[in-house]
């Protein structure tokens, strides 16, 4: 089956498959029409932007959109994206970074259930069990928006309606292959150890 849904995918992280649903996330991009008789021609008018978390179900060889969050995160764009059993997380990013647990246990009604702002982003999420995600992303300053480097952070979810920040390191000023490619993101689990080039 093939279907549609509003907005544009990240990575292939964004998609994902439980029971026979399919969770996706997206940006979507809303261009302003022009209308001489309200806006100068001279005037340029940015795009807007929003996300969501929509819900697909086959229906036949059709997929069909059976739930989405309302839009979230006006003007941020999503940077990374995971799910994990029924619950979905993301990351968008215009001057902080707010990640979001949203439950998708019921397809019809995806709502989000928590959300935690810090400065920067995080690229890539990697779960840790069901109850944290490892991230690789940037620290950036909130107020002047001066890229501090690559940072690692754990993330602690076992309360998804408050998930709170467990852990943060600066790596350094910098960048890893590994804040654009999850295959240079190297976790040990039974190790307890996690490489990636800098």
């Amino acid at each position: 089956g093939s279907g549609f849904v509003q907005g544009i995918v990240n990575d292939q992280f964004s998609i994902d498959e439980l029971g026979g649903i399919i969770r996706i996330a997206t940006t979507r991009t809303t261009w302003p029409s022009h209308n001489p008789d309200l806006v100068a021609p001279d005037v340029w008018i940015p795009p807007t932007t929003d996300n969501l978390v929509s819900t697909l179900r086959l229906n036949g060889n059709a997929l069909e959109l059976a739930g989405s969050t309302p839009p979230l995160a006006e003007g941020e764009r999503i940077f990374s994206a995971r799910f994990i059993g029924d619950l979905g997380y993301i990351v968008t990013f215009r001057q902080v970074d707010p990640l979001f647990a949203i439950d998708l246990s019921n397809p019809e009604s995806p709502k989000v259930l928590g959300e935690l702002k810090i400065p920067g982003f995080s690229d890539y999420m990697h779960p840790l069990g069901d109850s944290h995600l490892l991230t690789i992303g940037r620290d950036v300053d909130e107020v002047t928006q001066r890229d501090n480097g690559t940072a690692l952070q754990i993330f602690d979810v076992s309360d998804p309606v408050s998930p709170m920040l467990a852990h943060k390191a600066l790596v350094g000023e910098g960048y890893s292959e590994a804040n654009h490619n999850h295959k240079a993101f190297n976790f040990y689990a039974d190790k307890g150890l996690l490489a990636f080039p800098f």
